[in-house]
């Protein structure tokens, strides 16, 4: 779960078997709640709960007792492969990877790499290559461990806190505010339709939203969405209908987080959007 600000700056771990919602992590402007585990059957259809989010809030504000009256802006949730296991508690699987070479299954030139997590992707892809060179008799030292990636600017926009400074420190007159949660400019959309466009990718609402903080603040897009969309059109980026299934989408994506933490101000403010999305506009969630 994302808290609407930080609450801490530093890292607050419960001291005990790992269990659901015993850390409290800084990112950003936001503090991060987590976490829970439980098994899914389809890795396409899993969303957190609203009974997830109040067990995450009440176990909680055993670290943070302020947490009980703070915003929460959405939750999210994400699928891990365990390797081994089963049946009992998940958290008693080994978090590590697994490398499976299937020759000895009979199936040849084929191997697979599962378990892990977002923090060892990059050991696992070492090791991974590092096998199937050793396989087919190629390859030289692994630099994975020593190489430093190189930073891209074009993703430099979904760093929070980045489109304000820049802003702050120096900005053209009538440079407008698209989002001023997270005070993305019409510079900084305008950068990355460039970039979109230098690499030959769709120019569209969603793409520049995933490549910034737009929907990303307090609001969750209930204004910086039809801003973008707004200006966009008025750049003559979007035609026809682009701009309202564009929309649709992006709210579509905001709301299957807001849903779980819909009550108190965030209750009204799933109004404003009902209204705002449903009346004003007329995007009731399709069939799709």
């Amino acid at each position: 779960m994302i808290t609407g600000h930080r609450v801490a700056h530093r890292v607050i771990n419960r001291l005990r078997r790992p269990s659901d919602a015993d850390i409290v992590v800084p990112g950003g402007t936001v503090s991060i709640m987590g976490t829970t585990s439980v098994t899914v059957d389809d890795p396409d259809a899993a969303w957190p709960t609203p009974l997830e989010v109040d067990r995450i809030v009440e176990e909680s504000c055993a670290l943070i007792p302020s947490l009980e009256e703070t915003r929460m802006i959405r939750a999210y949730c994400g699928v891990r492969p365990l390797f081994g296991g089963g049946g009992g508690d998940d958290r008693n699987v080994s978090r590590n990877f697994k490398l499976i070479q299937h020759d000895r299954e009979g199936v040849e030139n084929l191997f697979t790499i599962t378990g892990g997590k977002l923090t060892t992707y990059r050991l696992m892809a070492e090791k991974c290559a590092d096998a199937v060179c050793d396989y087919i008799g190629k390859g030289g030292a692994c630099e994975t461990a020593t190489r430093i990636l190189p930073a891209s600017s074009d993703a430099m926009w979904t760093e929070p806190g980045a489109a304000p400074k820049k802003w702050m420190a120096a900005h053209e007159k009538g440079d407008g505010m698209i989002c001023e949660c997270e005070m993305v400019s019409e510079s900084v959309a305008s950068s990355l339709i460039d970039s979109l466009k230098s690499q030959g990718l769709k120019r569209g609402l969603v793409e520049v939203g995933l490549r910034s903080r737009v929907g990303k603040g307090p609001c969750q897009g209930s204004f910086c969405g039809l801003r973008l969309a707004a200006w966009m059109y008025g750049d003559d980026h979007l035609k026809g209908d682009e701009g309202l299934r564009g929309l649709t989408q992006f709210y579509r994506e905001r709301w299957k987080g807001m849903r779980p933490v819909t009550w108190g101000e965030n209750l009204a403010r799933a109004e404003l959007h009902e209204a705002l999305q449903c009346g004003l506009f007329g995007m009731e969630v399709d069939d799709e």
